[in-house]
């Protein structure tokens, strides 16, 4: 006889599936006041072989719980690449400094999204956006802006051709097998991780080469996830 309250085995999968991705985002999350313990040097060098001599650590901790959700974590020195941004019209050539470590643990903006669950919504907000999403999103910014009646015309013109910019190198790539759903960051050289319904960032941006970056920034992840298996 099979009790009423037998699981399937299917069933029962799913229920350990997620109790361990919860157990590892409580793990993960309880580092979010020592980040150094979760991604230390060693573990950096373990997997970077590059020159880190005159890499400095910049490590930024909040003192109050809200704010540690955007503290970050990470190694920086020069490099001999830059990038070409525009201001107002105005090309600059900016210089791009080596950056390994973690740039937060907590919640994240991609819940506006609201697709029902974390992974969908995740995945609907990580992801290169279409011609037709970014005239959408970009209308909906103009009516915004230009219902300020307080900006001028200037400003106006201004805020509107950098947000195209940004909105332009927008690019994303879906990482399978870290976490409940992983993305990678073209143009930030970052690997956005979620677990549970927070997510965590790791940056790798050492190369011109932006594979390379996405090669490190998984096996740091790894190292992060696997701490907490």
């Amino acid at each position: 006889m099979i009790s009423c309250s037998s699981k399937t085995e299917s069933e029962s999968s799913n229920s350990l599936s997620e109790t361990v991705a919860s157990t590892n985002a409580d793990c993960v999350f309880s580092y979010i006041d020592k980040y150094d313990q979760l991604l230390p040097l060693e573990t950096i060098q373990k997997h970077y072989k590059g020159d880190m001599s005159s890499a400095k650590m910049k490590y930024q901790v909040s003192k109050d719980a809200i704010s540690q959700k955007r503290d970050t974590y990470v190694y920086t020195w020069n490099s001999d690449r830059t990038k070409i941004m525009e201001f107002g019209g105005t090309k600059m050539n900016l210089p791009i400094p080596n950056e390994i470590g973690i740039k937060w643990l907590g919640d994240d903006l991609y819940k506006i999204m609201d697709r029902g669950n974390p992974v969908s919504s995740f995945k609907a907000f990580y992801h290169t956006p279409t011609k037709e999403e970014l005239d959408m999103a970009l209308n909906k910014a103009e009516e915004k802006v230009s219902e300020d009646k307080n900006v001028t015309e200037e400003t106006k013109n201004s805020a509107m051709g950098m947000a195209k910019g940004l909105a332009a190198g927008a690019k994303y790539d879906d990482v399978d097998g870290l976490g409940d759903a992983a993305s990678w960051d073209f143009r930030d050289n970052a690997l956005i991780i979620l677990i549970g319904d927070k997510t965590f960032k790791v940056v790798a941006s050492v190369s011109a080469d932006s594979e390379v970056n996405k090669d490190l920034a998984i096996e740091l992840a790894k190292e992060i996830l696997a701490k907490c298996k």
